[in-house]
């Protein structure tokens, strides 16, 4: 929770913001990545702590999301994002079996 912490400070929040952009970026190279990231970048200092705020709230209580979304999904398999990705490197798709 510290990156979410520091996501909701005035003083911390650009530095919280790069770093979540260095993680969704992830070393991957694609456009569309490059462009929502510069879309995110624009929003307001107010707007990304709001978000830390929320998120945070979410995850104390609900949990982490996937685990959420788990405890709520019958048995069986569900997909979170695109369900059939032109390539690998276009994917979204997450998807978990349950027993």
């Amino acid at each position: 929770m510290g990156l979410l912490e520091r996501l909701q400070s005035a003083e911390g929040w650009p530095e919280a913001r790069d770093k979540l952009f260095e993680i969704w970026r992830a070393d991957v190279d694609l456009p569309a990545i490059d462009e929502a990231i510069a879309v995110m970048g624009a929003q307001s200092g107010e707007m990304w702590m709001r978000s830390g705020r929320v998120i945070e709230s979410s995850y104390r209580r609900h949990g982490a999301p996937l685990a959420a979304r788990r405890r709520k999904t019958p048995k069986g398999k569900f997909c979170i994002g695109k369900s059939e990705p032109a390539t690998f490197a276009d994917s979204t798709q997450l998807c978990t079996l349950e027993s």
